[in-house]
């Protein structure tokens, strides 16, 4: 906003499939949508998922030392009616790595990032959550079994006749070179 006082913006955050019809957008940060025609999919950056408690629940369940561990653990999930990308991502990872379908049942359900962080941080349960999260440093959350893992792609996503609209490739220049900078930043 200080470097383009003149473009205005409003930010929605959703858990539901993108239709820029629909949802009247000019643009969408999002995991990769499934190829069609007419949209315009760059890639932006890798999230990478991990699971994050809070030492108090930690203290008081214990740390899981393996996925099969986690069974003994409230689990605290995207909301699977409404399930983000992430979520689906972190869930896959741990059922394909657990014998024992260990996640199965989430005690909490929620659809946004900053409550799942909120809520593990007062020590109710366990979250995935990408570590690029803003705040996650923050929060005091401690990651569990880090050898549990997932890289999730993010793309800044415009339709096709978009492509030359200069409010739309500065957003993205914008994006890419904050981007670039807070991750040469945090090195």
């Amino acid at each position: 906003m200080r470097q383009y006082p003149e473009i205005k913006l409003s930010i929605k955050g959703r858990d539901e499939e993108i239709d820029f019809i629909k949802h009247v957008l000019d643009v969408a940060i999002s995991t990769a949508l499934p190829p069609m025609e007419n949209l315009i999919q760059n890639y932006l950056m890798t999230f990478h998922l991990g699971l994050y408690a809070s030492p108090n629940y930690l203290e008081k369940h214990g740390t899981p030392k393996n996925i099969e561990d986690l069974k003994n653990h409230k689990m605290i999930s995207h909301d699977k009616k409404n399930i983000h990308q992430f979520g689906k991502d972190i869930n896959k990872i741990l059922h394909s790595q657990s014998k024992t379908n260990a996640c199965a049942e989430p005690a909490l359900e929620m659809n946004m990032g900053a409550s799942l962080v909120t809520v593990a941080s007062k020590g109710l349960g366990i979250i995935s959550v990408s570590k690029e999260y803003p705040g996650l440093q923050q929060s005091g959350l401690i990651q569990v079994l880090p050898e549990i893992e997932n890289e999730v792609d993010i793309y800044y996503i415009f339709q096709e006749h978009m492509k030359k609209n200069k409010k739309i490739l500065a957003l993205e220049t914008y994006l890419k070179t904050t981007l670039k900078a807070h991750r040469t930043k945090s090195k």
